[in-house]
């Protein structure tokens, strides 16, 4: 273990997963449940990090990152979901200003 770095990371992924199981078990409207969604996901990322700043072995660990690496895969789309339920709009004028937005930051 190098330091304080993955006691870190592992206590923001536990209060990210504690905090997304809560709100999609106990909330039932759609918003707050993408929100849930979008923690445990976000509880992934921080899973890799945490996994990262040991000392892994490389055998041991590979089956965890990968799990871990495929929940990363869903933070974008749970974010999209999320703050267009947030901010209710489905047009197809705020969908392509979204996707013109997306473009210019990857570039």
């Amino acid at each position: 273990m190098k330091g304080l770095f993955p006691l870190v990371f592992s206590f923001s992924a536990l209060a990210y997963l504690m905090l997304g199981s809560w709100v999609v078990m106990r909330r039932k409207e759609k918003v707050q449940r993408l929100y849930g969604l979008l923690c445990i996901a976000t509880c992934l990322w921080q899973g890799i990090w945490a996994a990262l700043f040991t000392h892994p072995q490389l055998a041991q660990m590979d089956f965890f990152l990968k799990g871990c690496f495929t929940g990363v895969v869903f933070v974008p789309a749970f974010f999209h979901h999320f703050m267009n339920r947030l901010i209710d709009k489905n047009s197809l004028k705020y969908v392509l200003f979204e996707a013109f937005i997306t473009f210019y930051n990857i570039i």
